[in-house]
């Protein structure tokens, strides 16, 4: 995250080292098409290994959601038909502020590049205090909306009661969730893409991991289930905050 005026600053050590060693006419990469070939090769590595990582970025937590499903409906057929209600509703919510990580890494990624540390600093708190208030909103929203949601999806009913502790669950864990967002956010527009993508694989590894230990394990509920991936979004929070 960012820490005011002290902080940490990706782009001036690569600037100072860049001044220091501008490549000259003719350098040792070759002068002419030589050259030129280099660095584009170079740009598309470089193109290549940022897709990458932002592809690690985006399917980690709908690989994870792919193996729940899976693992839960290996258990019977209802929990998986409440499993999805569930876990539809709640996303719908993690797709409309998808802008949390969107706007805030151009954001935080515009003012680094101008080593605008000041205001790097002003946007993680204000990214992270929005991301806390929007998440409790949406818990807010998603409790007034349970019984709509219910009645909607036509959950079977020897699994409603399960259902509706999972909602709960999930209801309760967005504050966690959205403040988790803003963090990678946060990470991206530091220009630290890779170290992103890496705790959101980790926090998709753990909430697998929960998964088939409380499930096929430990023979939990979806109320435990749910307990799981809070706890691996919680963890991944906590790792980006750190770092």
């Amino acid at each position: 995250g960012g820490g005011g005026q002290g902080g940490c600053r990706p782009g001036r050590a690569r600037g100072a080292a860049g001044a220091g060693m501008a490549p000259r006419a003719g350098g040792a990469r070759g002068g002419g098409a030589g050259g030129e070939r280099w660095a584009r090769e170079t740009a598309w590595g470089r193109v290549g290994a940022l897709s990458l990582q932002g592809l690690a970025l985006n399917a980690a937590v709908p690989a994870a959601l792919l193996v729940q499903a899976a693992v839960v409906g290996r258990q019977s057929g209802a929990l998986l038909a409440a499993y999805a209600a569930v876990t539809s509703a709640v996303s719908l919510v993690g797709v409309v502020f998808n802008f949390l990580s969107d706007g805030i890494t151009a954001k935080v990624s515009e003012a680094v590049g101008r080593q605008q540390w000041r205001r790097v600093a002003q946007l993680t708190r204000w990214s992270l205090s929005a991301a806390l208030g929007l998440g409790l909103l949406c818990s807010a929203a998603l409790l007034g909306l349970e019984h709509a949601v219910f009645l909607a999806v036509l959950v079977p009913a020897e699994v409603e009661a399960a259902a509706r502790q999972f909602y709960l669950v999930r209801a309760f864990s967005m504050p966690v969730v959205l403040l988790q967002m803003a963090s990678s956010g946060v990470l991206s527009g530091y220009q630290y893409l890779g170290l992103a993508s890496g705790i959101n694989v980790a926090r998709g590894l753990l909430d697998i991991l929960g998964t088939v230990t409380v499930v096929l394990g430990l023979g939990g509920s979806l109320v435990d289930l749910g307990l799981a991936s809070l706890v691996a979004s919680a963890a991944a929070l906590a790792a980006a905050l750190l770092a």
